[in-house]
């Protein structure tokens, strides 16, 4: 019989992952994305940002906000440490619709200026 993750549980050890890489990478020990500008420009004109602490989020911070739908209610992710992170995508399309990936190519704010 498998187990299924509860997804409070999922999100919460994604993010986890997503911190410790966000260390390591303020560290020096992982690469940062190239643009890092570029990214964070995007994220400051975008409606779904709020600030926390002194810290800009994409919607209100995960632990705020578990159960949420990205594309409407923001990820919960810093956005410095979220734009930082080459692997990461921004949650919506230029439509404000949930990014996605056809044929290889992603749809998102970010793959798509």
């Amino acid at each position: 019989m498998g187990h299924s993750l509860s997804p409070v549980f999922k999100s919460l050890s994604i993010a986890a992952a997503k911190a410790a890489k966000a260390k390591l990478r303020g560290g020096g020990m992982l690469s940062r994305s190239v643009d890092l500008a570029g990214r964070k420009a995007i994220c400051a004109a975008c409606p779904m940002r709020q600030m926390y602490g002194g810290r800009a989020y994409c919607g209100p911070p995960l632990l705020r906000k578990v159960n949420r739908r990205a594309a409407s209610e923001g990820c919960g992710c810093p956005i410095d440490d979220k734009a930082a992170d080459p692997g990461e995508h921004c949650p919506i399309n230029r439509n404000f619709d949930p990014a996605g990936q056809a044929a290889g190519r992603c749809d998102c704010k970010w793959c798509t200026r």
